[in-house]
Protein backbone atom coordinates (compact mmCIF):
# COMPACT_ATOMS: atom_id res chain seq x y z
CA UNK A 1 0.00 0.00 0.00
CA UNK A 2 1.30 3.45 -0.93
CA UNK A 3 1.31 5.91 1.99
CA UNK A 4 -0.20 9.23 0.95
CA UNK A 5 -0.37 12.78 2.22
CA UNK A 6 -3.90 14.10 1.79
CA UNK A 7 -5.21 17.66 2.06
CA UNK A 8 -8.93 18.01 2.80
CA UNK A 9 -10.57 21.41 2.21
CA UNK A 10 -13.99 22.00 3.77
CA UNK A 11 -16.34 24.87 4.58
CA UNK A 12 -18.04 22.71 7.22
CA UNK A 13 -16.05 21.44 10.17
CA UNK A 14 -16.25 21.14 13.92
CA UNK A 15 -17.67 22.58 16.12
CA UNK A 16 -20.45 22.29 13.52
CA UNK A 17 -22.41 19.06 13.73
CA UNK A 18 -23.72 17.67 10.46
CA UNK A 19 -23.25 14.82 8.00
CA UNK A 20 -20.37 16.48 6.14
CA UNK A 21 -18.38 16.95 9.34
CA UNK A 22 -19.11 13.38 10.42
CA UNK A 23 -17.95 12.07 7.04
CA UNK A 24 -14.71 14.06 7.14
CA UNK A 25 -13.90 13.03 10.70
CA UNK A 26 -14.69 9.35 10.11
CA UNK A 27 -12.63 9.16 6.92
CA UNK A 28 -9.68 11.20 8.21
CA UNK A 29 -9.50 9.15 11.44
CA UNK A 30 -9.58 5.85 9.55
CA UNK A 31 -7.06 6.98 6.91
CA UNK A 32 -4.67 8.01 9.68
CA UNK A 33 -5.07 4.59 11.31
CA UNK A 34 -4.00 3.11 7.98
CA UNK A 35 -0.81 5.19 8.07
CA UNK A 36 -1.77 8.10 5.79
CA UNK A 37 -1.27 11.77 6.67
CA UNK A 38 -4.47 13.83 6.51
CA UNK A 39 -4.45 17.61 6.91
CA UNK A 40 -7.73 19.53 7.29
CA UNK A 41 -8.18 23.09 5.98
CA UNK A 42 -11.31 24.72 7.47
CA UNK A 43 -12.76 28.12 8.47
CA UNK A 44 -12.08 29.55 11.91
CA UNK A 45 -14.98 29.37 14.34
CA UNK A 46 -16.09 31.92 16.92
CA UNK A 47 -16.31 29.06 19.42
CA UNK A 48 -13.28 27.67 21.18
CA UNK A 49 -12.24 24.62 19.20
CA UNK A 50 -9.49 22.18 20.13
CA UNK A 51 -7.58 21.42 16.97
CA UNK A 52 -4.71 19.03 16.43
CA UNK A 53 -1.48 19.81 14.57
CA UNK A 54 -3.08 18.65 11.33
CA UNK A 55 -5.79 21.31 11.14
CA UNK A 56 -5.32 24.75 9.55
CA UNK A 57 -7.97 27.42 10.11
CA UNK A 58 -8.65 30.45 7.92
CA UNK A 59 -10.35 33.70 8.94
CA UNK A 60 -14.07 33.56 8.20
CA UNK A 61 -17.38 35.41 8.34
CA UNK A 62 -20.84 33.91 9.04
CA UNK A 63 -23.10 32.97 6.13
CA UNK A 64 -25.95 35.45 6.45
CA UNK A 65 -28.79 32.98 5.79
CA UNK A 66 -27.33 30.27 8.03
CA UNK A 67 -25.03 31.76 10.66
CA UNK A 68 -23.62 28.47 11.93
CA UNK A 69 -21.87 28.13 8.57
CA UNK A 70 -18.71 30.12 8.00
CA UNK A 71 -17.32 31.51 4.77
CA UNK A 72 -13.53 31.60 4.64
CA UNK A 73 -11.99 34.90 3.68
CA UNK A 74 -9.79 34.73 0.53
CA UNK A 75 -6.34 33.57 1.55
CA UNK A 76 -2.94 33.49 -0.13
CA UNK A 77 -2.38 29.79 0.57
CA UNK A 78 0.03 29.40 -2.32
CA UNK A 79 2.57 31.83 -0.84
CA UNK A 80 2.12 30.96 2.86
CA UNK A 81 5.35 29.26 3.95
CA UNK A 82 3.71 27.81 7.09
CA UNK A 83 1.46 25.55 5.05
CA UNK A 84 2.90 22.31 3.63
CA UNK A 85 2.73 21.89 -0.14
CA UNK A 86 3.90 18.28 -0.63
CA UNK A 87 0.48 16.62 -0.85
CA UNK A 88 -0.36 13.63 -3.03
CA UNK A 89 -4.11 14.34 -3.14
CA UNK A 90 -6.32 17.39 -2.60
CA UNK A 91 -9.84 16.41 -1.54
CA UNK A 92 -12.43 19.22 -1.56
CA UNK A 93 -15.64 18.74 0.43
CA UNK A 94 -17.42 21.92 -0.61
CA UNK A 95 -18.01 23.74 -3.91
CA UNK A 96 -17.63 27.16 -2.27
CA UNK A 97 -14.88 29.29 -0.73
CA UNK A 98 -12.51 26.65 0.63
CA UNK A 99 -13.42 24.31 -2.20
CA UNK A 100 -12.25 26.97 -4.66
CA UNK A 101 -9.14 27.48 -2.57
CA UNK A 102 -8.43 23.75 -2.64
CA UNK A 103 -8.81 23.53 -6.42
CA UNK A 104 -6.57 26.56 -6.89
CA UNK A 105 -3.97 25.01 -4.59
CA UNK A 106 -4.13 21.67 -6.45
CA UNK A 107 -3.85 23.32 -9.86
CA UNK A 108 -0.92 25.52 -8.83
CA UNK A 109 1.12 22.57 -7.52
CA UNK A 110 -0.03 19.98 -10.08
CA UNK A 111 -1.75 17.80 -7.46
CA UNK A 112 -4.69 15.53 -8.43
CA UNK A 113 -7.97 16.72 -6.93
CA UNK A 114 -11.02 14.80 -5.74
CA UNK A 115 -14.36 16.49 -5.00
CA UNK A 116 -17.11 15.04 -2.77
CA UNK A 117 -20.72 15.83 -3.70
CA UNK A 118 -22.16 15.96 -0.17
CA UNK A 119 -25.13 18.30 -0.53
CA UNK A 120 -27.94 18.68 -3.06
CA UNK A 121 -27.67 22.48 -3.17
CA UNK A 122 -30.17 22.94 -6.05
CA UNK A 123 -32.91 21.91 -3.58
CA UNK A 124 -31.93 24.61 -1.06
CA UNK A 125 -33.21 27.86 -2.64
CA UNK A 126 -34.61 29.05 0.72
CA UNK A 127 -31.08 29.78 1.95
CA UNK A 128 -30.11 31.80 -1.11
CA UNK A 129 -33.28 33.71 -2.05
CA UNK A 130 -35.37 33.48 1.11
CA UNK A 131 -39.11 33.94 0.69
CA UNK A 132 -38.76 34.27 -3.07
CA UNK A 133 -38.21 30.50 -3.09
CA UNK A 134 -41.98 30.11 -2.66
CA UNK A 135 -42.37 31.13 -6.31
CA UNK A 136 -42.19 28.21 -8.71
CA UNK A 137 -40.36 30.24 -11.38
CA UNK A 138 -37.69 31.32 -8.88
CA UNK A 139 -37.13 27.73 -7.68
CA UNK A 140 -36.74 26.49 -11.26
CA UNK A 141 -34.32 29.30 -12.14
CA UNK A 142 -32.31 28.65 -8.96
CA UNK A 143 -32.02 24.93 -9.77
CA UNK A 144 -30.92 25.64 -13.32
CA UNK A 145 -28.25 28.17 -12.31
CA UNK A 146 -27.01 26.04 -9.40
CA UNK A 147 -26.63 22.88 -11.48
CA UNK A 148 -24.67 24.84 -14.10
CA UNK A 149 -22.37 26.16 -11.38
CA UNK A 150 -21.91 22.75 -9.73
CA UNK A 151 -21.12 20.98 -12.99
CA UNK A 152 -18.45 23.58 -13.82
CA UNK A 153 -16.94 23.30 -10.36
CA UNK A 154 -16.84 19.51 -10.07
CA UNK A 155 -15.66 18.96 -13.65
CA UNK A 156 -12.43 20.71 -12.66
CA UNK A 157 -11.71 17.77 -10.31
CA UNK A 158 -9.75 14.70 -11.36
CA UNK A 159 -12.53 12.57 -9.83
CA UNK A 160 -15.87 13.16 -8.10
CA UNK A 161 -17.16 11.18 -5.12
CA UNK A 162 -20.90 10.49 -4.90
CA UNK A 163 -22.17 8.85 -1.67
CA UNK A 164 -24.96 6.76 -3.26
CA UNK A 165 -25.91 5.18 -6.58
CA UNK A 166 -29.10 7.27 -6.70
CA UNK A 167 -27.06 10.46 -6.43
CA UNK A 168 -24.51 9.20 -8.97
CA UNK A 169 -27.30 8.86 -11.53
CA UNK A 170 -28.68 12.29 -10.64
CA UNK A 171 -25.44 14.24 -10.96
CA UNK A 172 -24.50 12.36 -14.14
CA UNK A 173 -27.72 13.66 -15.72
CA UNK A 174 -26.50 17.19 -14.99
CA UNK A 175 -23.20 16.77 -16.81
CA UNK A 176 -20.81 15.95 -13.96
CA UNK A 177 -18.16 13.45 -15.05
CA UNK A 178 -15.58 11.02 -13.65
CA UNK A 179 -17.87 9.94 -10.80
CA UNK A 180 -17.11 7.18 -8.29
CA UNK A 181 -19.70 5.95 -5.80
CA UNK A 182 -18.15 5.79 -2.33
CA UNK A 183 -20.54 5.82 0.64
CA UNK A 184 -19.79 7.76 3.78
CA UNK A 185 -18.75 5.19 6.34
CA UNK A 186 -19.78 4.84 9.97
CA UNK A 187 -17.74 3.83 13.00
CA UNK A 188 -18.56 0.60 14.75
CA UNK A 189 -21.08 1.12 17.49
CA UNK A 190 -20.42 0.49 21.17
CA UNK A 191 -23.00 -1.18 23.39
CA UNK A 192 -23.19 0.51 26.80
CA UNK A 193 -26.17 -1.25 28.42
CA UNK A 194 -29.58 -2.82 27.95
CA UNK A 195 -32.46 -0.92 26.37
CA UNK A 196 -34.34 -0.96 29.67
CA UNK A 197 -31.44 0.45 31.68
CA UNK A 198 -30.65 3.13 29.08
CA UNK A 199 -34.28 4.26 29.02
CA UNK A 200 -34.35 4.47 32.80
CA UNK A 201 -31.21 6.62 32.83
CA UNK A 202 -32.88 9.15 30.50
CA UNK A 203 -36.21 9.18 32.35
CA UNK A 204 -38.27 7.09 29.91
CA UNK A 205 -40.63 4.29 30.95
CA UNK A 206 -40.05 0.79 29.62
CA UNK A 207 -43.49 0.79 27.93
CA UNK A 208 -42.99 4.13 26.16
CA UNK A 209 -43.14 3.94 22.38
CA UNK A 210 -40.27 6.11 21.21
CA UNK A 211 -39.83 7.52 17.72
CA UNK A 212 -36.47 9.11 16.94
CA UNK A 213 -35.38 11.71 14.38
CA UNK A 214 -31.68 12.55 14.09
CA UNK A 215 -30.59 15.35 11.81
CA UNK A 216 -30.19 19.09 11.85
CA UNK A 217 -33.42 21.01 12.35
CA UNK A 218 -33.57 22.68 8.96
CA UNK A 219 -36.36 23.28 6.49
CA UNK A 220 -35.19 20.60 4.07
CA UNK A 221 -35.36 17.86 6.74
CA UNK A 222 -39.18 18.11 6.56
CA UNK A 223 -39.61 17.64 10.32
CA UNK A 224 -42.82 19.69 10.27
CA UNK A 225 -44.36 17.01 8.05
CA UNK A 226 -43.48 14.31 10.59
CA UNK A 227 -45.02 16.24 13.48
CA UNK A 228 -48.20 17.19 11.61
CA UNK A 229 -48.67 13.67 10.26
CA UNK A 230 -48.15 12.01 13.65
CA UNK A 231 -50.06 14.60 15.69
CA UNK A 232 -53.19 12.46 16.12
CA UNK A 233 -51.21 9.37 17.08
CA UNK A 234 -49.21 11.37 19.61
CA UNK A 235 -52.34 12.93 21.11
CA UNK A 236 -54.22 9.64 21.35
CA UNK A 237 -51.36 7.65 22.89
CA UNK A 238 -49.89 9.11 26.06
CA UNK A 239 -46.87 6.78 25.89
CA UNK A 240 -45.95 7.79 22.31
CA UNK A 241 -42.87 10.05 22.32
CA UNK A 242 -41.19 11.74 19.36
CA UNK A 243 -37.58 12.73 20.03
CA UNK A 244 -35.92 15.35 17.82
CA UNK A 245 -32.26 14.72 18.57
CA UNK A 246 -30.38 17.69 17.19
CA UNK A 247 -30.57 21.44 16.75
CA UNK A 248 -30.58 23.98 13.96
CA UNK A 249 -32.01 27.23 12.57
CA UNK A 250 -35.61 25.94 12.35
CA UNK A 251 -35.79 24.64 15.92
CA UNK A 252 -37.86 27.56 17.21
CA UNK A 253 -40.33 27.18 14.35
CA UNK A 254 -40.68 23.42 14.96
CA UNK A 255 -41.06 23.92 18.72
CA UNK A 256 -43.83 26.46 18.07
CA UNK A 257 -45.56 23.98 15.75
CA UNK A 258 -45.48 21.26 18.43
CA UNK A 259 -46.89 23.69 20.99
CA UNK A 260 -49.62 24.87 18.58
CA UNK A 261 -50.69 21.23 18.07
CA UNK A 262 -50.72 20.64 21.86
CA UNK A 263 -47.86 18.15 21.61
CA UNK A 264 -45.42 19.79 23.98
CA UNK A 265 -45.27 16.74 26.25
CA UNK A 266 -45.04 14.26 23.38
CA UNK A 267 -42.34 15.95 21.26
CA UNK A 268 -38.95 16.19 22.96
CA UNK A 269 -36.05 18.35 21.72
CA UNK A 270 -32.64 17.26 22.99
CA UNK A 271 -30.40 19.79 21.25
CA UNK A 272 -27.02 18.60 20.00
CA UNK A 273 -25.81 15.34 21.53
CA UNK A 274 -22.28 14.02 21.95
CA UNK A 275 -21.45 10.64 20.42
CA UNK A 276 -22.13 8.67 23.60
CA UNK A 277 -25.58 10.20 24.18
CA UNK A 278 -26.52 9.86 20.52
CA UNK A 279 -25.68 6.16 20.62
CA UNK A 280 -27.87 5.87 23.72
CA UNK A 281 -30.82 7.48 21.96
CA UNK A 282 -30.48 5.09 19.03
CA UNK A 283 -30.50 2.27 21.62
CA UNK A 284 -33.58 3.39 23.54
CA UNK A 285 -35.80 4.14 20.51
CA UNK A 286 -38.36 1.82 18.88
CA UNK A 287 -38.35 3.30 15.38
CA UNK A 288 -36.27 5.80 13.42
CA UNK A 289 -38.04 8.42 11.27
CA UNK A 290 -36.89 10.45 8.29
CA UNK A 291 -38.78 12.55 5.73
CA UNK A 292 -36.12 14.55 3.86
CA UNK A 293 -36.40 14.76 0.08
CA UNK A 294 -32.92 16.16 -0.53
CA UNK A 295 -30.46 13.67 0.97
CA UNK A 296 -27.40 12.47 -0.91
CA UNK A 297 -26.97 9.40 1.32
CA UNK A 298 -28.73 9.65 4.68
CA UNK A 299 -25.87 8.68 7.00
CA UNK A 300 -28.23 8.57 9.98
CA UNK A 301 -30.10 5.65 8.36
CA UNK A 302 -26.86 3.68 8.49
CA UNK A 303 -26.34 4.68 12.12
CA UNK A 304 -29.88 3.54 12.93
CA UNK A 305 -29.30 0.22 11.15
CA UNK A 306 -26.08 -0.27 13.11
CA UNK A 307 -28.17 0.08 16.29
CA UNK A 308 -30.63 -2.52 14.89
CA UNK A 309 -33.26 0.24 14.87
CA UNK A 310 -35.85 -0.13 12.08
CA UNK A 311 -36.79 2.93 10.04
CA UNK A 312 -39.92 4.47 8.59
CA UNK A 313 -39.02 6.99 5.91
CA UNK A 314 -40.81 8.99 3.27
CA UNK A 315 -40.67 7.20 -0.06
CA UNK A 316 -38.29 9.80 -1.48
CA UNK A 317 -35.06 9.50 -3.51
CA UNK A 318 -32.03 8.13 -1.63
CA UNK A 319 -33.68 7.48 1.76
CA UNK A 320 -36.53 5.45 0.27
CA UNK A 321 -34.06 3.57 -1.93
CA UNK A 322 -31.85 2.72 1.06
CA UNK A 323 -34.72 1.27 3.10
CA UNK A 324 -36.23 -0.71 0.21
CA UNK A 325 -32.92 -2.12 -1.02
CA UNK A 326 -31.76 -3.18 2.46
CA UNK A 327 -35.10 -4.15 4.02
CA UNK A 328 -34.41 -2.01 7.09
CA UNK A 329 -37.97 -0.69 7.46
CA UNK A 330 -40.79 0.91 5.50
CA UNK A 331 -40.64 3.55 2.75
CA UNK A 332 -44.12 5.12 2.92
CA UNK A 333 -46.06 7.56 0.81
CA UNK A 334 -47.12 10.77 2.57
CA UNK A 335 -50.70 9.57 3.10
CA UNK A 336 -49.49 6.27 4.61
CA UNK A 337 -46.68 7.58 6.80
CA UNK A 338 -48.57 7.65 10.13
CA UNK A 339 -50.04 4.18 9.51
CA UNK A 340 -46.58 2.80 8.72
CA UNK A 341 -45.11 4.27 11.91
CA UNK A 342 -47.94 2.82 14.01
CA UNK A 343 -47.52 -0.60 12.37
CA UNK A 344 -43.76 -0.59 13.00
CA UNK A 345 -44.24 0.34 16.66
CA UNK A 346 -46.83 -2.38 17.25
CA UNK A 347 -45.05 -5.19 15.41
CA UNK A 348 -41.63 -5.15 13.78
CA UNK A 349 -41.26 -7.19 10.59
CA UNK A 350 -39.61 -10.57 10.99
CA UNK A 351 -35.79 -10.65 10.78
CA UNK A 352 -35.58 -6.86 10.44
CA UNK A 353 -32.79 -6.61 13.01
CA UNK A 354 -30.68 -9.09 11.03
CA UNK A 355 -31.32 -7.03 7.89
CA UNK A 356 -30.24 -3.88 9.74
CA UNK A 357 -26.96 -5.52 10.77
CA UNK A 358 -26.31 -6.73 7.21
CA UNK A 359 -27.01 -3.26 5.81
CA UNK A 360 -24.75 -1.54 8.33
CA UNK A 361 -21.82 -3.83 7.46
CA UNK A 362 -21.82 -2.43 3.91
CA UNK A 363 -21.03 1.00 5.37
CA UNK A 364 -18.36 0.18 7.93
CA UNK A 365 -15.76 2.94 7.80
CA UNK A 366 -12.89 0.51 7.18
CA UNK A 367 -14.55 -0.76 3.99
CA UNK A 368 -15.50 2.74 2.78
CA UNK A 369 -12.01 4.12 3.48
CA UNK A 370 -10.49 1.38 1.31
CA UNK A 371 -12.87 2.36 -1.50
CA UNK A 372 -11.84 5.99 -1.14
CA UNK A 373 -8.15 5.06 -1.30
CA UNK A 374 -8.76 3.26 -4.60
CA UNK A 375 -10.13 6.50 -6.04
CA UNK A 376 -7.10 8.42 -4.76
CA UNK A 377 -4.76 5.85 -6.28
CA UNK A 378 -6.57 5.93 -9.63
CA UNK A 379 -6.12 9.69 -10.09
CA UNK A 380 -2.45 9.60 -9.07
CA UNK A 381 -1.47 7.27 -11.92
Amino acid sequence: MIIMKIAMFTDAYRPQINGVVTSIENFSTELRKMGHDVVIFAPKSVQNTKDDLYTYRFSSVPFRAYKEYRIAVPYQIVTDTKIPKDFDIVHVHSPFSLGFLGLRFAKHYGIPSVGSFHTLFPEYPHYAVGRLSRLKEIRHAFRRVTWTYLSRFYNQCSAVISPSETMTKEITLHGIKNIFTVPNGVKQRKIYGSKKSIRKSYGFANDDKIMLHVGRITKEKNIDFIIKTLSESLKNNANYKLIIASDGPYRKSIEELAEKLNLKGNVIFTGYLDDKKLEDYYSLADVFLMASRSETQGLVLVEAAMAMLPSVVLDAPVIGDFVKENGTGIAAKEADFATAVDAMIKQKPRNIEKKCIAAAKKYEIQRCARQLLKVYESVRR
